[in-house]
C-alpha cells in the first residue's frame, strides 16, 4: 500500500487500497498450472483408514494398489471471475498470498467411495493477473461442490503485484 501510494504520488493521482479496486479479494484453492495440476495430494480416508491415495507422479507397478495418478481425477473448468471495473482514472491490481497446507474435504456418507465421481474444479485466471496457466479452486463429489476446511497453512508468501494497463490489455508487473 505504501509503495503504490508513492507510485501514484508521482502522477499526482489518489491511491486506493487494493481491495477498494479489486473486488476479487482472495480465492481459496491449491495446485498450480505451470508445474502441471497435480504438485499436490489427495488422500481419501474413511473411519481413519486410507482407502485411497491420488499422487503426482505415475506409480510404479510395485506401488502400494491403493496410489493413483492425480492425473485421472475429471477435470471441470469453471468460469473466472469478471475483470475488475475500477473507477475511472484508476486501474485494477492483482495481490495475495500463497503457502503450503492442509484442506480437508468432507464426503457426505455414502456405502463406498468412487473415485471416478471425484473431479477438480480448475479456474483459468490469467485474465486476472493471476500468472498461472489454471488455479485449482476445488473439489466436488457427484456433482457438489465440496467446502474445504483448513487444517494446516504455512508461513504465507506474497505473490507478485501486478497493474492491469488498459491501453496495453495487459498485466504488468508492478514496478513498470
Amino acid at each position: 500500500d505504501r509503495i503504490m501510494r508513492g507510485l501514484m504520488s508521482n502522477d499526482e493521482l489518489p491511491w486506493k487500497t487494493y481491495r477498494e479496486i479489486n473486488d476479487l479479494c482472495s480465492q481459496l484453492g491449491f495446485g498450480s498450472g505451470k508445474e502441471g495440476i497435480g504438485i499436490f495430494e489427495i488422500g481419501i480416508v474413511q473411519n481413519g483408514q486410507t482407502i485411497l491415495e491420488f499422487v503426482p507422479f505415475e506409480p510404479t507397478p510395485d506401488s502400494p494398489e491403493r496410489f493413483r495418478n492425480i492425473n485421472q481425477i475429471s477435470i471441470r473448468q469453471l468460469d473466472p471471475p469478471p475483470l475488475p471495473c475500477p473507477d475511472a482514472g484508476y486501474v485494477a491490481v492483482s495481490a495475495g498470498a500463497w503457502a503450503k497446507g492442509v484442506l480437508r474435504f468432507t464426503v457426505p456418507a455414502v456405502d463406498s467411495f468412487h473415485p471416478e465421481r471425484l473431479e477438480l474444479l480448475v479456474i483459468d485466471m490469467t485474465d486476472l493477473g493471476i500468472g498461472e496457466d489454471h488455479f485449482t479452486a476445488g473439489l466436488s463429489y457427484e456433482g457438489q461442490e465440496l467446502a474445504p476446511e483448513v487444517l494446516k497453512i504455512g508461513e504465507r508468501e506474497m505473490y507478485p503485484v501486478s497493474w492491469y494497463s488498459p491501453a496495453e490489455g495487459r498485466w504488468r508487473p508492478m514496478y513498470e
